[in-house]
């Protein structure tokens, strides 16, 4: 499923109007609450002609039969499969399994301030767009204007009238894949694998 999200304003000034689609990026939706990541990584591996589904994905790598535990926490705390397999170096298997290369990429956090780290980012970000390379990256769930608007038919709470400040509360980690952008229009498009859990096709 295609949406649309509005760009931060100050940091859209900094770039040049222009923009771009990846066209016929497959979409993939996730099965349950906990396999966004998974999803939007099929969703890229089919782009580039891996043919495989998300089960296939999630099996190899290693949910459902990968398990750790930290010293960390009292007793030894178990860590699921589904959080060891997001690990760089496990990404970096799977993509390694079907002949892909994987990056991961944080802005650095320095002394430069949230916008500066934003434009770090969306720079990396547009150039990938670019070169029809879709990108998948983490965001806050309740930030999405879907589910907003879910939020607003479920809670009876007009949305937009809700302070900025109290969607801090409700701050839910999420993964979507970038697939285009309209600087013009100040608009970013990308494919969100929450959509099926909604109830939707797409």
């Amino acid at each position: 499923m295609s949406v649309k999200k509005n760009f931060n304003k100050k940091v859209f000034n900094t770039f040049p109007k222009d923009g771009h689609i990846i066209e016929n990026v497959p979409y993939v939706g996730q099965e349950n609450n906990i396999f966004c990541s998974f999803a939007c990584q099929t969703m890229i591996f089919k782009y580039h002609g891996r043919y495989i589904d998300l089960t296939d994905f999630v099996f190899n790598s290693g949910v459902g039969y990968s398990l750790a535990y930290s010293k960390d926490y009292i007793n030894y705390f178990p860590i699921s499969g589904t959080f060891l397999s997001q690990r760089p170096a496990d990404r970096n298997f799977v993509s390694e399994l079907y002949g892909l290369k994987f990056e991961t990429w944080i802005p650095a956090y320095t002394s430069n301030s949230i916008d500066d780290r934003w434009c770090d980012y969306w720079e990396k970000i547009r150039n990938y767009i670019k070169n029809d390379i879709p990108v998948c990256t983490g965001v806050d769930l309740v930030s999405l204007p879907a589910i907003k608007e879910l939020m607003h038919g479920a809670l009876w709470v007009d949305t937009k009238k809700v302070p900025k400040f109290a969607w801090n509360f409700f701050n839910t980690p999420h993964e979507i894949v970038i697939v285009g952008y309209d600087e013009t229009k100040k608009e970013i498009y990308y494919n969100d694998p929450v959509a099926l859990a909604l109830g939707k096709r797409e």
